[in-house]
């Protein structure tokens, strides 16, 4: 079984290289795929970590929601993913 993982972000670069940092301290060889669901693209933050890979995407995150959550699309995201 080859184990894999992935992160959705927006506008958090900040979080994303603590996530993926103490993510890899302890799964050095789990490759992380990271979708920037819109906003700022974490293009150079993302290049020091060997093992992720980012995908720059459209903005999914559902606006009508106060407390947030994604759009449908997320749905086909993971099912695409697995």
């Amino acid at each position: 079984m080859k184990i894999q993982a992935i992160m959705m972000m927006k506008n958090d670069v900040k979080r994303m290289e603590f996530v993926l940092e103490n993510f890899f301290k302890w799964n050095p060889d789990i490759p992380v795929l990271v979708y920037n669901c819109g906003g700022v693209s974490p293009r150079e933050e993302i290049k020091k970590f060997n093992n992720a890979k980012l995908i720059d995407y459209d903005d999914i995150w559902h606006k009508r929601h106060k407390n947030g959550s994604f759009d449908p699309r997320w749905f086909q995201l993971m099912f695409d993913y697995g």
